[in-house]
């Protein structure tokens, strides 16, 4: 789940190679590995970065 989590931040900072699909893969394998460790936050969190990442921002 943290690998999840780190990936998400590295893609929303833009700052890395990190692309949506190293998140998305990451978010399945940490869900399928632990399906109720911090069930609450971290998956909320990536699913609300990957959702940012998949809208274009107009503020450049």
């Amino acid at each position: 789940m943290a690998t999840a989590g780190l990936l998400a931040l590295d893609l929303a900072r833009g700052t890395g190679s990190v692309t949506r699909a190293d998140v998305e893969a990451a978010l399945g394998r940490a869900e399928g590995h632990h399906a109720k460790v911090a069930v609450d936050v971290v998956p909320q969190f990536v699913r609300a970065v990957l959702e940012r990442a998949a809208v274009p921002s107009g503020d450049g």
